[in-house]
């Protein structure tokens, strides 16, 4: 799944929802290609950490894939960087998922 623009308090809901509807269907693994977000604000964190939760909890793979300033530095400025699993690129993260 790729997230696109600004993740904020005008775009979370629809993400949450989107999200939700991926880990409660028949997938075993999830990669979440961030690299094209362009804003990243606390909602939009705490949005990411809860789907990193809820994937874990029913067994499945989730993969964040970032190398794009704006997320990782508001991760690391957080202290989240190490709480969610990520991959360099998608194929990486997928390769990471078939494992």
């Amino acid at each position: 799944m790729r997230v696109l623009g600004a993740v904020d308090l005008a775009t979370v809901g629809p993400l949450r929802k989107c999200l939700n509807k991926e880990l409660s269907g028949l997938h075993r693994a999830v990669v979440l290609d961030c690299n094209g977000v362009t804003f990243l604000a606390v909602c939009g964190i705490t949005l990411l950490l809860d789907i990193n939760d809820q994937a874990h909890a029913k067994g499945v793979t989730l993969r964040l894939v970032a190398q794009c300033r704006v997320v990782l530095r508001a991760l690391e400025v957080t202290g989240m960087d190490g709480l969610i699993p990520r991959a360099a690129t998608v194929a990486e993260a997928v390769a990471q998922c078939s494992i």
